[in-house]
């Protein structure tokens, strides 16, 4: 703003001021001063010159008004004409009219404030002609102007109308920030605003690093493990944090991470500003809420006997509940379920955990019912329950809850019924826990306590666990043949299991029907997780034929029965099938945008589920780190998710094939050699064909001979490529493997200089990609498939000069032995002249100087 401009504006609000005599009016522009010291909170700013509306919405505590100074200051500093009006109890809509008008400043803002001043003085009339004049404001608006609002639950229902109109009607110079504590009725107008950001509970709770950054400004030093409870204990409420500081410094002499400490203090700030205007219905409503976890209208009613819609509808609008992915289904805000849990006593927890047991009982979620009965005093009905219950639980696919109960439940209790132990048995078994699974099934032959289908159907997972694929095979369809047609959980398990025995075989028209047999048994027995489940298994089965439009389709349609039924997502199946949506987009180039929240969408649910599958999700993001050059974060990924499978107590054979990943992240980063010991590691000493299938990545011979074969082409070795490639094409492996080993081999055929052939291969398989809808290039992951022949040359001009003799071979190797020239003679019969002419050649071919180098370059290009 200019000195003329500045001495305009105030001048015309000095004569506003002198007109409407209301110097209060005027102070209510001025913003606060900011908290001192604060933590920056404005992550994403918009364009100065971009209009929108910033809707900040969350309960006390949060820090709204430090958030929208924040936006104020952004504005300000862009050179803008930003207006701040704080809400108050006693405000009306005419003193908020009053204050826009005054902010503008403009000639004609101060004519229209002189009509709008003696409207005060007759409510009856004021709330039409408030509106006109606004209307007419907006419309003589001929700058950019933005507008702050602060506290806006407090203005009457004239006032939320008039901002309401507001929103509806500003010029597409203006931006609005407004921030409330509860959101007024007739809201929706906000979310249809074009260009809505919207700021919640969520974007305002503190994360562990503002946190520590927060701790550091107070002068407080934490350790991690204090850090991490700290954050557990508040879940980065900004209020709470203040509290407990404040606590710790009153009360010195205790340890700063004293339990309890800053509770009492907290929920005093809880009750008497937080939820002080909460009925006595919704505060109950947060404590059920708080116990259970989750919860929704029905189970609520079953607590309380009425109708708790309107409430959950008011708390939701509030920022105390945030609604999960379950149509209906609502959880207290992180930062609020400790605190409001603490409130609760002993008895009124026991009472709704018994209620919550028979209503999800009653809802055919028996892992759920488990969960709340492990909570109360029913230990001794639990095991007749359990037995009555096993098939339903099994099919729920809620392992991690089965395997918490009987980790719970412990040996004891297990072996008192058969039932029992088999029930726990296949929660070690689906899980991936191989040794607690044979460990119990020992005990159950040892007594004889199964008949011979069922113990087909242990030993026939167990056998596909093992990749002892011709034995699981037989054993599973003796199972199926034997066992009842109310054993339909194990049933399912069976077809699933033959169905991913087929895919591994590559005898896809066969997987294909033991699949439809799982979705007909699933079906006829209304076990929609199951069905899920079995959508996910076609979904595979589709990809491997080459169909990626279906397979994203069918992906597509089991997310939709997931989030369609009543009660809490079935988290297994859900996870495994966001985490292959992520995939499939990946592949197929669209919407990369959403591919970093689908995947750690789909790892949760895989965490929450204790699946194994969680390893597809963590591979993902590491070739797509490598991709985007960061190999580090990669590595790193994949260090993270073999100590959670450690930690899980997960067999490794199970995630064996991530070793792989791990080797083309080697080779995106040119350590060639260490790429090479992956392979070793995984292979040892047997040919790729006879690697096994797990069920989590049963392309892993076709994976891993995919990446021997680019190992060898990015290291100039095109015979040992083709070679490996062209023993591979020759085996039954998938539509989808054999586009990428094709393309491989036409870039092997390039660095051989046949490259007529080469572009024919390049030209075929991308019109196949085309077809299948696959827009990846594979440009990123593998960028010495599609370089040109003239950058081919540079890339591989070193190493495919590389030609030592057999005898210069020889001589390299015992170099790398570490033997002297002359041991070198007396081991080769040959003398110490000759040794001494082909160590001098090496180190010409390799272009290196010394031994340690000649070394250290012949293990990166693989000839040692």
């Amino acid at each position: 703003m200019t000195t003329s401009e500045h001495y305009s504006h105030n001048t015309s609000l000095a004569a506003l001021a002198d007109v409407l005599a209301a110097p209060l009016l005027l102070a209510r522009r001025c913003p606060p001063a900011p908290l001192s010291p604060c933590i920056k909170r404005l992550d994403y700013p918009l364009d100065a010159t971009t209009p929108g509306l910033v809707w900040i919405h969350a309960p006390a505590g949060f820090g709204k008004t430090q958030y929208l100074l924040e936006w104020y200051h952004h504005w300000q500093g862009q050179g803008l004409n930003v207006i701040w009006f704080n809400c108050e109890v006693t405000d009306d809509a005419a003193l908020l009219l009053q204050a826009l008008l005054a902010g503008d400043g403009s000639a004609a803002a101060i004519e229209l404030a002189r009509h709008c001043w003696p409207l005060a003085e007759t409510p009856a009339f004021a709330a039409g002609q408030l509106e006109s004049i606004l209307i007419n404001w907006l419309a003589l608006i001929d700058r950019p102007l933005c507008v702050c609002v602060d506290n806006l639950q407090n203005l009457d229902e004239t006032g939320w109308r008039l901002v309401q109109l507001l929103i509806s009607r500003v010029p597409e110079t203006c931006s609005l920030a407004l921030a409330t504590r509860r959101a007024p009725s007739g809201a929706s107008v906000v979310f249809r605003h074009p260009s809505l950001l919207a700021v919640a509970v969520r974007q305002l709770t503190f994360s562990l690093p503002q946190q520590q950054r927060w701790l550091a400004e107070h002068g407080l030093s934490l350790d991690q493990d204090e850090q991490l409870l700290l954050d557990r204990r508040l879940g980065g409420w900004p209020a709470a944090l203040g509290i407990w500081l404040a606590c710790v410094r009153a009360y010195a002499t205790l340890e700063v991470m004293a339990p309890g400490l800053g509770m009492f203090e907290l929920q005093d700030y809880w009750f008497s500003d937080v939820v002080a205007d909460q009925s006595a219905e919704n505060r109950l409503l947060l404590q059920q809420l708080a116990v259970l976890e989750y919860g929704c209208e029905d189970l609520l009613r079953r607590l309380n006997q009425w109708d708790s819609s309107a409430g959950i509808d008011e708390l939701l609008r509030n920022g105390f509940l945030q609604p999960l992915d379950q149509a209906g289904w609502v959880k207290v805000a992180a930062p609020f379920r400790r605190l409001i849990f603490a409130t609760v006593t002993e008895v009124q927890r026991e009472q709704w955990h018994r209620l919550a047991f028979y209503w999800y009982g009653e809802h055919q979620q028996p892992v759920r019912a488990l969960e709340h009965a492990q909570k109360t005093a029913m230990a001794a009905e639990l095991a007749p329950w359990m037995e009555s219950q096993a098939e339903a639980l099994l099919a729920s696919l809620d392992i991690a809850g089965l395997i918490d109960w009987c980790e719970l439940a412990g040996d004891q209790v297990l072996n008192q019924s058969p039932r029992l132990m088999q029930l726990a048995c296949w929660a070690w078994l689906v899980s991936h826990r191989q040794r607690r699974a044979e460990s119990m099934l020992r005990q159950l032959m040892h007594r004889q306590l199964l008949d011979d289908a069922e113990l087909a159907a242990l030993q026939g997972y167990l056998a596909r666990l093992k990749g002892q694929q011709k034995s699981a095979i037989s054993l599973c369809k003796k199972a199926l043949d034997g066992l009842s047609g109310d054993r339909y959980s194990i049933r399912f398990l069976m077809c699933s299991t033959l169905t991913y025995l087929s895919l591994g075989e590559t005898d896809l028209d066969n997987a294909r029907a033991w699949n439809r047999r799982a979705m007909q048994l699933a079906r006829q027995h209304g076990g929609w997780a199951l069905e899920a489940l079995a959508m996910f298994d076609q979904g595979r089965i589709e990809l491997h034929r080459g169909h990626l439009e279906f397979s994203l389709d069918l992906i597509d349609a089991g997310i939709q029965l997931l989030r369609d039924k009543p009660g809490r997502i079935a988290v297994v199946p859900m996870g495994r099938l966001m985490v292959y949506r992520a995939f499939l987009l990946w592949v197929t180039h669209r919407h990369p945008d959403t591919l970093p929240d689908l995947l750690e969408q789909g790892s949760r649910y895989c965490r929450e589920g204790a699946d194994v599958m969680i390893c597809y999700g963590y591979g993902l993001q590491a070739m797509i780190a490598a991709a985007d050059g960061h190999c580090r974060q990669a590595l790193d990924l994949l260090d993270e998710v073999e100590r959670l499978m450690h930690s899980w107590g997960v067999e490794s054979a199970s995630y064996l094939w991530l070793i792989l990943v791990k080797a083309n992240v080697w080779i995106s980063q040119g350590k060639h050699h260490r790429a090479q010991g992956c392979l070793v590691e995984l292979l040892q000493g047997q040919p790729v064909a006879h690697l096994p299938r797990p069920e989590v990545f049963p392309l892993l011979p076709d994976f891993a001979a995919a990446t021997q074969a680019r190992l060898y082409l990015v290291c100039g070795r095109f015979h040992d490529c083709l070679a490996e490639v062209d023993e591979w094409l020759r085996c039954n492996s998938s539509p989808m493997i054999m586009m990428l080993i094709q393309l491989i081999r036409a870039a092997a055929l390039r660095g051989c200089n046949q490259i007529a052939e080469s572009q024919h291969i390049f030209n075929q398989v991308g019109h196949q990609l085309r077809q299948e809808g696959i827009s990846m290039s594979f440009k990123a992951w593998l960028p010495e498939l599609y370089a040109p022949a003239r950058e081919a040359e540079s890339t591989f001009t070193t190493t495919a000069r590389v030609q030592l003799s057999e005898r210069e071979h020889d001589v390299l190797r015992k170099i790398a032995e570490g033997l002297s020239n002359q041991e070198i003679a007396s081991q080769l019969f040959i003398s110490l002249h000759t040794v001494k002419t082909h160590a001098r050649k090496i180190n010409i071919k390799l272009g290196v100087k010394n031994r340690t180098q000649a070394i250290h370059k012949a293990k990166e290009l693989l000839l040692l």
